[in-house]
């Protein structure tokens, strides 16, 4: 799990900030924010949450700054179709908004597989990622055309 100076500085770098612009407009010093990403200088949530608004980060628009990626990362996992759902999907998120992602699971697909495509997804984009596959939406007894999904 990435520390939250890790998550600081991967929101900072989707915004196409550097620390100084971004200490800026959260108007710390850049000392401050480096000491933040480094985790030399404690970094609580509340603190990772108002920086990360300070710079205008929402996980909508990390999605949409790594898109490719996405695709990428869930095709290294056994993972494709990668589809947006919940807050990010309706334009309702926040900067403590988590991402949801559906996919369709390859044959073979492990929840290691699942665990490890969560976890590269969170350090790329700093924020939580739970990645659902079609099948276990289907085992819940719902359609995964219920949850209002985005391609990515």
């Amino acid at each position: 799990m990435a520390t939250n100076g890790a998550k600081l500085r991967a929101r900072r770098t989707t915004m196409g900030l550097t620390q100084s612009a971004a200490s800026k407009l959260a108007r710390i010093s850049q000392s401050n924010w480096s000491a933040h990403e480094s985790d030399t200088r404690p970094l609580t949530d509340p603190m990772l949450a108002r920086l990360s608004s300070s710079i205008g980060f929402r996980p909508s628009i990390a999605a949409t700054v790594h898109r490719d990626r996405i695709r990428e990362i869930c095709a290294a996992h056994g993972a494709c179709e990668p589809r947006l759902f919940g807050s990010v999907a309706k334009g309702k998120d926040t900067v403590e908004s988590d991402l949801d992602i559906l996919v369709a699971a390859s044959p073979g697909m492990t929840m290691f597989d699942i665990v490890a495509l969560e976890e590269e997804l969170e350090a790329l984009f700093g924020v939580p990622v739970d990645v659902v596959t079609e099948g276990a939406v289907r085992r819940g007894g719902s359609s995964w055309s219920n949850l209002d999904a985005v391609a990515v």
